[in-house]
């Protein structure tokens, strides 16, 4: 099997604990992690664009959606580690 994936889309490695989001280089790169600033989860989604579907991460606070960002703009997914 290979590990090849479409960059488009997202291939299926679990549930996501950490994300780090493209930043200002003078400044510290921004993270979100499930657990801490009230961050309850950080979800996958796909919104359509004008030619494909376009990968997301969505960052929740308890139901409220607190951010949103298209995946060229994380420069870190990390997933959580199964138990």
């Amino acid at each position: 099997m290979s590990d090849h994936y479409d960059s488009h889309e997202w291939r299926d490695a679990g549930e996501i604990e950490c994300i780090y989001v493209t930043g200002d280089p003078a400044n510290d790169v921004p993270s979100f992690s499930v657990g801490h600033g009230g961050v309850t989860r950080i979800e996958k989604w796909t919104k359509s664009g004008s030619m494909a579907s376009l990968p997301y991460v969505r960052v929740w606070k308890g139901d409220a959606l607190l951010a949103e960002f298209c995946q060229h703009n994380l420069t870190g997914v990390y997933f959580k580690v199964p138990t």
